[in-house]
């Protein structure tokens, strides 16, 4: 029997906007700068998902000497169903070094 590939599509969900706190450096490591970018709310909408995004969730951040970031945010969302629903979102991104400790 022969089982032929599935091919992945993606659809448009939604778009959000955050607001977000200046980062709180934690300290340098060997691995690099970390900080944490608390989030302070937010919204989302789109055909697929529309609600607000709650304040107390937080971008966990591992800052790399050159601006390379990894990423680790977790924050819930309120939808517009009255349902809550939380999220992960791992990322890999260039980020803005600050120049002093908070």
């Amino acid at each position: 029997m022969t089982i032929a590939p599935v091919t992945p599509t993606l659809e448009f969900l939604s778009r959000g906007e955050v607001m977000v706190a200046p980062p709180r450096v934690i300290g340098t490591t060997p691995a690099g700068e970390r900080r944490i970018v608390d989030i302070l709310g937010g919204s989302f909408d789109g055909p697929a998902l529309r609600g607000e995004v709650l304040a107390g969730g937080a971008d966990w951040q591992l800052v790399q000497p050159g601006g390379a970031g990894q990423l680790h945010a977790r924050y819930t969302c309120a939808r517009t169903t009255a349902r809550c629903c939380t999220s992960r979102t791992p990322a890999c991104a260039t980020v803005r070094r600050t120049s002093s400790r908070r």
